[in-house]
């Protein structure tokens, strides 16, 4: 099963892939609870989530993992599982 949220209205409540796109600030501590592993975009760190999503997965337990060129430095810094074809 695949979940996903966003914090943009425009693509809250649409469907991508065959996934119902879910409102980020209702649903993303549920959602961490509820998942095994999070594939969270590097975006967390430009739009303040990055602390937020951090104390939730540890909190549930749940593994996370940044996708994307915006984390890839604060990744590297802070030790974040993070994976970019396009960075190192």
């Amino acid at each position: 099963e695949t979940r996903a949220v966003d914090l943009d209205p425009d693509t809250i409540g649409t469907t991508k892939c065959g996934v119902m796109i879910e409102d980020s600030e209702q649903m993303a501590e549920d959602m961490i609870r509820w998942a095994d592993l999070i594939l969270c975009t590097g975006s967390t760190v430009v739009n303040g989530t990055l602390v937020t999503i951090l104390d939730m997965a540890e909190k549930a337990g749940t593994e996370l993992v940044f996708f994307g060129t915006s984390i890839a430095g604060m990744a590297a810094l802070k030790g974040l599982n993070h994976f970019c074809p396009k960075s190192k």
